[in-house]
């Protein structure tokens, strides 16, 4: 039997609370490919405030370690997430976006995608199945 959109959105907030795979309270993990800041996110639901708060902090603090950054912020282990993201995420790409920097999202599920697509918030922000297709896509703007 398959789980209605609301049932799995009833799961997803009952698994992993505030608390991420690997059951630490740290909400993402930034890396750096080559000249461009990935900030892979760990917490499978993000929901709550203090880690929202987190999300942008380690995005801040990250790229400022790279002097143009390109910045990803990648998706692949959440399965949900609250509208309070979407607050961050734009004030992120604004950020960005005043200091000549990129922003591009990946690696986001069906639900989230779809919350994005409901929202119009995936035409404000550069949309990948992954993070290797957002790098990609940085090259492909280099020509």
């Amino acid at each position: 039997m398959q789980l209605g959109w609301r049932s799995r959105l009833l799961h997803i907030r009952h698994m992993g609370r505030g608390v991420s795979m690997t059951g630490t309270k740290t909400v993402c993990h930034p890396r750096v490919i080559e000249d461009i800041v990935c900030v892979e996110l760990l917490t499978p639901v993000l929901i709550d405030e203090p880690l929202i708060q987190e999300l942008e902090t380690v995005v801040i603090k990250a790229i400022g370690t790279q002097p143009v950054p390109k910045v990803i912020v990648d998706f692949s282990n959440v399965n949900y997430v609250s509208s309070a993201v979407f607050g961050k995420l734009i004030a992120i790409h604004r950020r960005l976006k005043g200091s000549g920097q990129r922003l591009r999202l990946a690696g986001m599920s069906t639900l989230i995608r779809q919350m994005f697509a409901v929202t119009r918030m995936d035409s404000l922000f550069d949309v990948h199945d992954d993070a290797d297709a957002a790098v990609r896509s940085f090259a492909d703007e280099r020509g």
